[in-house]
Parts: structure tokens; sequence; C-alpha cells
């Protein structure tokens, strides 16, 4: 990804996440399409990897956007449910691939990055 398309996707998920700290879980799980679910998570892989600022940065932006949804007060419906095991399984699926892709040369920067990601969330958790 150039620095330009990065920078697009950057500004296009904070863009999502804004409207996502507005809507109400019910409303996100019954409008939020599972393709967009799943291209979250792909953008969020861009954060493992140490090809480029500008990807670190997509895959923040992408996991500020999960963070949104799951910083929502669970309503008991059947589609939250749903989507919110769908999230689950997403992050399961996320940090397993993260782990087995670990190899020893990429482990110091994956526990800088998971620490970054650590404090920036547990921040973001704080200021809600």
């Amino acid at each position: 990804m150039d620095s330009r398309a990065a920078a697009a996707a950057v500004q296009s998920l904070d863009c999502l996440s804004h409207v996502l700290s507005w809507v109400p879980l019910d409303t996100a799980a019954a409008h939020l399409p599972p393709a967009l679910l799943t291209k979250l998570f792909h953008f969020a892989t861009f954060g493992c990897h140490a090809a480029s600022e500008g990807q670190t940065a997509v895959g923040d932006a992408a996991m500020c956007c999960v963070n949104e949804l799951l910083s929502k007060n669970l309503v008991s419906s059947a589609a939250c449910e749903q989507l919110v095991l769908a999230v689950f399984a997403q992050t399961f699926s996320l940090l397993k691939s993260v782990t087995h892709r670990a190899e020893i040369t990429h482990q110091h920067f994956m526990l800088v990055r998971f620490d970054e990601l650590t404090t920036r969330f547990t921040f973001c958790v704080f200021c809600v």
C-alpha cells in the first residue's frame, strides 16, 4: 500500500470510527455488513507488519473502529449477540495469525506493537 492509499484509508477509518462512536450497538448490529467487519480486521493486520508507518497507522485506525464497537453496552438481542460473536471470532483469528506468523526476528517488534496498542486502547477505554 502506497502512502496516498494509506492516508486515504486512515481518513476513511477515522470517519467510520467517529460514526461508530455515535451509533448504538443494536443499530450497528442491524446495519453493519459482515464484509465490513471482515475488511476491518484485514486492515488491522496491517498494524502487525513492520512494512511502513502508513500501514501501521491503517492497522491502528482499524482497531479503533473495533474498539468503538466493543465499548458499547450490550443490548440483549440476537443481532447484537451475533455481531459481538463475529467480532470476537475475528479477533481470535487475528491473534492466532499474529502469534503463528511471529518469527524469532519479529517477536520483539510484535511485543512492542502489542504494548503500544494495549496502552492506547486502555487509555481510550478510560477516556470514554
